[in-house]
């Protein structure tokens, strides 16, 4: 949860890069490190991913459009960053420093001043920061030049945006925010995970630094740029100002997704005893199979004793932007199994799909961590040599993949935990009788009813139309 300051700041600053030549998907890259940018599972954003891996990783994806120099769109893993980056990163500050903390703030810099200067300029300066109040600090807040920018560095871009001269005295309240922002951050981390709530999922440890690299670097009328850093062996976003940019890993390149040394494409998840490697997949952004590559969906039809459920081929090659799909795979890794980025206004419905993909509830594709397993949702495994689902004894998902949920009904008649595809249910045939009360009676949803009305439902492994 605590990773959404960091991302929005770090994907804010990002945007700047590129021009409208580079209209499209494309990767962020340090041209320093050599390492990716990637919206992970866990909705940590970081620059730490190396080539080959980036090639496999959906995360490192973004689609971007541009207006000039001004980004009109950025959309990674489902997350909207221009229309939410902006009015997050204010109202974290606006949470990091609240009403109280402000007026301490103020008083203790008042206090500094006095010490600092003396006479009657000290007492002007003093008296100017008593009289400043935190609804005129609100109004500094809100009007942060919210405007991205870039500058062209070498074979790259420095990325940065621009902090409005503070009301006050810009030095010490540089040095006061210097020593004090580490305890902000321990002291309002509780609130940046509520406010955090509904936006990313994850929760790990690394917005304290991020925050405290961005909050320490403020100066009056300042730069502020994006860099790569390093702290206790962790790869993060940070910041430098214009006094130690130039000693930084500031300087970024988007490079565009392509289909050759830039590609993507999707790494096996499971593969069965005769090697043919399968994964669930969905992602922001549409794509097109390559030959010898083919897509699956799962319906709601399966016969839970006899562990079989229903899969349909899917007969276009390409599939929709959030579209949860089982692909059989031509190989076993990403370069064997390269896809085509489509246009991303590809669209169509497979209205009988019953896969769920990995997303928070915002629709986010990121990862999620449960409380403890669930048993009702099956995931891709292999049994016997074949490929499957079963039930999940993980309580972890990983973004961009998908599961089929099973009810508790339905569950309880699976004793072996797991569905095998078929093309056909075996247990279910069509007939059409009236139901007679003797034998249990099931919706298609696995659901028991006692009195049913007018419809389909399930009766002896039989579909009976009453």
């Amino acid at each position: 949860m605590k990773k959404i300051y960091l991302f929005l700041m770090a994907a804010m600053m990002m945007v700047t890069a590129v021009n409208a030549q580079t209209n499209g998907y494309n990767r962020l890259k340090n041209l320093k490190t050599g390492h990716f940018a990637n919206l992970a599972s866990s909705g940590s954003f970081a620059p730490n991913v190396d080539e080959e891996s980036a090639h496999g990783i959906a995360g490192t994806v973004a689609y971007m459009e541009f207006d000039e120099n001004r980004v009109t769109q950025l959309r990674l893993q489902g997350i909207d960053v221009v229309n939410m980056a902006i009015p997050m990163m204010k109202a974290m500050l606006l949470t990091i420093i609240d009403e109280a903390e402000f007026l301490s703030m103020r008083d203790t810099m008042v206090e500094m001043v006095k010490k600092q200067m003396s006479g009657v300029m000290g007492s002007m300066v003093a008296r100017m920061m008593e009289d400043y109040t935190y609804e005129e600090f609100v109004t500094w807040v809100n009007t942060i030049d919210t405007n991205l920018y870039k500058e062209k560095n070498g074979d790259g871009f420095r990325l940065f945006m621009v902090t409005p001269p503070f009301p006050l005295n810009a030095g010490t309240f540089n040095d006061y925010l210097t020593t004090k922002a580490n305890s902000f951050m321990k002291t309002y981390t509780g609130t940046l995970q509520e406010m955090a709530d509904g936006y990313l999922t994850g929760g790990r440890e690394g917005l304290r630094p991020m925050a405290y690299s961005f909050i320490s670097h403020i100066k009056f009328d300042n730069r502020m740029y994006l860099t790569e850093q390093t702290i206790d062996d962790v790869i993060q976003f940070g910041f430098a100002n214009d006094d130690d940019v130039s000693k930084a890993s500031a300087q970024w390149a988007f490079v565009p997704v392509d289909n050759d040394a830039n590609y993507f494409g999707i790494v096996p998840e499971a593969e069965d005893a005769n090697g043919n490697g399968y994964s669930t997949f969905v992602a922001d952004f549409p794509i097109k199979l390559a030959e010898g590559m083919q897509a699956y969906y799962v319906t709601d039809e399966m016969d839970p004793a006899n562990s079989q459920v229903k899969w349909q081929k899917v007969e276009d090659e390409k599939i929709p932007a959030k579209t949860p799909v089982i692909i059989q795979l031509k190989g076993k890794s990403a370069a064997d199994n390269k896809v085509q980025l489509l246009d991303e206004n590809y669209s169509y419905s497979l209205s009988d799909n019953a896969l769920m993909p990995v997303a928070n509830e915002m629709g986010f594709l990121l990862g999620r961590v449960l409380d403890e397993p669930d048993p009702n949702i099956y995931v891709l495994d292999v049994k016997d040599g074949k490929v499957c689902l079963a039930s999940s004894s993980d309580n972890v998902l990983r973004a961009n993949t998908a599961y089929l949920y099973v009810e508790s009904s339905r569950k309880d008649q699976n004793p072996s935990g797991c569905l095998f595809f078929v093309d056909e249910v075996n247990g279910i045939s069509e007939v059409t009788s009236e139901y007679s009360g003797q034998a249990p009676c099931y919706d298609l949803q696995g659901r028991r009813v006692s009195h049913p009305t007018k419809g389909l439902f399930i009766i002896n492994g039989k579909k009976v139309v009453y």
